[in-house]
């Protein structure tokens, strides 16, 4: 089992609700969870799903399975750019389409 980095813990707080996928990956079954505050739930399960299924294919083909399986997946809807973690390594504000077509993308 791989170790819980616990460096430079971050708390979110707010009105979260959760929703679950299960994604099958090259070294089987992993826990897909989704934290976001509850009025971004229906943008949530419209976009982040589909690229975190893209994102983990591609980890998966270019760098080998996912390296956390026995810890999970969760992506949190934050309102500001944050740090990654190893429990929730993507932290993103979900927005919508910029001028310039990026969406949601975290510059921090």
């Amino acid at each position: 089992m791989n170790p819980i980095s616990n460096y430079c813990l971050i708390p979110y707080v707010g009105k979260y609700v959760t929703f679950h996928e299960d994604f099958q990956g090259e070294k089987g079954h992993l826990d897909l969870d989704y934290w976001v505050l509850d009025y971004n739930l229906k943008r949530a399960k419209d976009y982040m799903p589909e690229q975190v299924h893209n994102m983990l294919h591609a980890h998966e083909h270019w760098f080998g399975p996912y390296p956390f399986y026995e810890d999970s997946y969760k992506l949190v809807d934050v309102q500001h750019t944050g740090m990654e973690h190893q429990r929730a390594p993507w932290p993103m504000g979900i927005a919508t389409p910029s001028a310039t077509g990026d969406a949601g993308r975290s510059t921090g």
